[in-house]
């Protein structure tokens, strides 16, 4: 028989400080998604409602990024002005009609790089949307024309993908034809979760239906609160890492250098891995891997050492 589990939203749980403090000039909010970084980590949300070229900018110069969506009036419409207005007038009894004219509209496939063209004129970063049905055909065009990530997006997003076409999108043929960072999304569970990373792609979205207020639960039916939804996906991505530590050798090497420095001055050699621990005090981080007598079982050890430090490689 099936197990029905308790999932928890964050109304549910508590967030527990933790036990070190740390003075503010030492905090660092930067994040990288493959090549890319960011000094915070916020997205916009590829809403039209939420995201356009101006905003972008205002975004983009505090640190973060406005996903654009490229599936959007933006790309449907040269003058979104007028038809912001349409639906800011809009009643309450007239908006769904009036949303489903507007959004009939056909894509017009210039726009797609004047609006990419636009943002990157402006000195900002350019992230664009797109839901799985139009990514083979619109985001090379976004990306020829300067787009620096893609983020394929829809209700829930699966690397199974079923269309009309002869083999649907195949997210993997897409991170090898397209050089930019590819995130995904929204996502909930732990299988779909992995089955997306072993596809290559750089991120994944974790979200759907996460509150009573959320669009998806109230129509659909369907969601799981946000705790429950994130430890699912959060768990898919430590075992992936774990399964393939040399995906992230680089930079587990720069966090095992300094972590493990820091330890073992400490340790005076109480550790029994403190002897290690010395072995890497004199070596420049750029090359202490090739310098180790027994590299894959002290890549094993140092990994193992490192899990108590919940330091994760993302």
């Amino acid at each position: 028989m099936k197990t029905i589990e308790q999932t928890y939203g964050y109304d549910d749980v508590a967030i527990v400080p933790g036990e070190i403090t740390i003075n503010p000039e030492l905090v660092d909010t930067r994040i990288k998604i493959d090549n890319l970084e960011l000094d915070i980590p916020i997205f916009a949300s590829a809403m039209d409602s939420v995201v356009d070229p101006n905003f972008s900018k205002e975004i983009s110069d505090l640190g973060g990024v406005g996903v654009i969506n490229l599936d959007g009036i933006h790309v449907r419409y040269n003058d979104t002005e007028e038809i912001y207005n349409e639906i800011a007038s809009a009643s309450q009894e007239n908006a769904t009609e009036l949303l489903q004219k507007i959004y009939s509209a056909p894509v017009k496939e210039n726009l797609i790089g004047d609006i990419v063209k636009k943002i990157k004129n402006s000195n900002s970063r350019c992230f664009a949307s797109f839901i799985p049905a139009s990514t083979k055909r619109f985001a090379p065009v976004a990306v020829e024309a300067g787009c620096d990530s893609i983020v394929i997006q829809s209700t829930v997003t699966t690397a199974r993908h079923n269309s009309k076409s002869l083999e649907g999108l195949i997210l993997s043929k897409i991170v090898e034809s397209i050089n930019v960072p590819i995130i995904v999304g929204n996502t909930v569970t732990y299988n779909v979760s992995r089955e997306l990373m072993e596809t290559g792609i750089h991120g994944i979205l974790v979200g759907v239906g996460p509150g009573s207020a959320c669009t998806s639960r109230e129509v659909l039916g369907v969601g799981v609160p946000q705790v429950s939804a994130t430890l699912e996906c959060s768990s898919a991505r430590d075992d992936y890492f774990k399964l393939n530590p040399d995906d992230n050798d680089d930079k587990m090497y720069q966090y095992c250098f300094e972590v493990f420095r820091n330890k073992a001055a400490r340790d005076n050699g109480d550790n029994p891995l403190s002897a290690n621990f010395r072995m890497i005090l004199e070596i420049d981080k750029s090359s202490f891997d090739a310098k180790l007598s027994d590299e894959e079982n002290f890549k094993t050890q140092m990994y193992e050492h490192l899990k108590n430090y919940t330091i994760y490689f993302i």
